[in-house]
């Protein structure tokens, strides 16, 4: 899906499985080759410490009660997020980028390969990012409508801002767990403006209007946030961006900032992204595709990294959020809205970190 296309395939029957890899901190789809073999993560699997956190061998990071009660069973509704592979050869040994798909996946609209094109070489991992869902019941959508909106070929002019999580919400009277959540912010590239401070390559944009979808199960709600509260905003040197408010700051109620450690399960294409921009010597560490994602929110993007809904905020590394229980009101057509950041590793310092993901992406209308 993009640039005006649009294409919905089935894959043929006997290829795909689902797994959950209790042991090393894995979930997904995986495949069957035609000689036999088995390939857990491709064409997609998710791992990172949103996963670990739920499984026994996550237990020294003291999980949030939300995170720990994850379901990981396969049987049950659960959300995960994290690193997203889309590669047939796993795990990848050190230093060695994915290679390039062996075999087909047969689909009703011809042979499908899937191919992993952001990926930091030296830790042989990838740094995209993905998110598994597993819902109970049958259901004509599983995920907010307008997520599925087809970006055009355009370079200026009216565009749109949007950012996906997992979360808990509030919306009027009606509190949300494990919603799958999408903000969006519809505007023109015309109003990006470079954020005063210290930072040259940051950017904001202020003019727009804002908008919220919420899904959990069946259920769907959607809001439209009361003008001039919601803002869109890139700093590279914090390594944050994402969207913003008056009210609770760069962090509410949504930023995607590397604020987990730099280690495994802890590097997405936002870190690598500000990783470039702060440090141009640093760009032939990762793979050629990463450098395109460079933004300056005039431009379509996608970007993921960790996710943060929190007030007050500090980007820096390991800070975490002094406040999980008592976030800012953000008011809608709709009533009141809060967002809440479930998904935490207790036991840092000073204060719990996230092991939430989040994905941001721009596009033009």
């Amino acid at each position: 899906m993009g640039d005006n296309l649009n294409i919905q395939a089935t894959i043929g029957p006997n290829q795909i499985f689902v797994s959950f890899d209790r042991s090393n901190g894995g979930v997904g789809f995986g495949s069957l080759a035609p000689d036999g073999s088995l390939h857990p993560a491709y064409p997609f699997a998710v791992d990172g410490w949103m996963v670990l956190g739920a499984l026994p061998s996550g237990a020294f990071m003291q999980p949030s009660r939300e995170e720990a009660a994850l379901s990981t069973d396969l049987m049950h509704n659960t959300a995960f997020a994290g690193n997203g592979w889309n590669c047939q050869t796993f795990p990848l040994p050190v230093n060695t980028p994915c290679p390039r798909p062996t075999f087909a996946l047969k689909t009703n609209e011809g042979d499908l390969y899937l191919y992993e094109p952001y990926e930091y070489p030296g830790t042989g991992r990838t740094i995209n990012a993905g998110f598994f869902f597993a819902d109970l019941g049958t259901f004509a959508h599983t995920l907010p409508s307008n997520i599925y909106a087809s970006s055009s070929l355009a370079t200026s002019g009216p565009m749109a801002y949007h950012a996906f999580v997992i979360a808990d919400v509030k919306l009027g009277q009606q509190v949300l767990k494990a919603a799958k959540v999408l903000f969006t912010f519809v505007s023109n590239s015309a109003n990006v403006q470079r954020l005063s401070g210290t930072d040259p390559n940051a950017y904001i944009n202020k003019q727009g209007t804002a908008k919220v979808a919420l899904m959990t199960g069946s259920k769907t709600l959607n809001a439209t946030f009361s003008a001039n509260q919601i803002y869109v905003y890139f700093t590279p040197a914090t390594n944050s961006l994402g969207f913003g408010s008056n009210t609770g700051g760069r962090g509410y109620p949504l930023s995607l900032a590397t604020g987990g450690c730099l280690c495994y399960g802890g590097i997405f294409t936002g870190y690598g992204v500000t990783d470039i921009i702060d440090h141009p010597a640093n760009a032939p560490q990762y793979t050629p595709e990463v450098p395109t994602l460079i933004t300056d929110l005039r431009n379509a993007t996608a970007l993921g990294d960790n996710a943060f809904s929190c007030h007050p905020f500090d980007p820096s590394f390991q800070t975490g959020c002094s406040n999980l229980t008592s976030p800012p009101k953000l008011t809608t057509n709709n009533g009141a809205f809060y967002i809440y950041e479930p998904y935490t590793w207790v036991n840092s310092t000073p204060h719990p970190v996230s092991l939430n993901g989040a994905l941001f992406w721009s596009s033009f209308n």
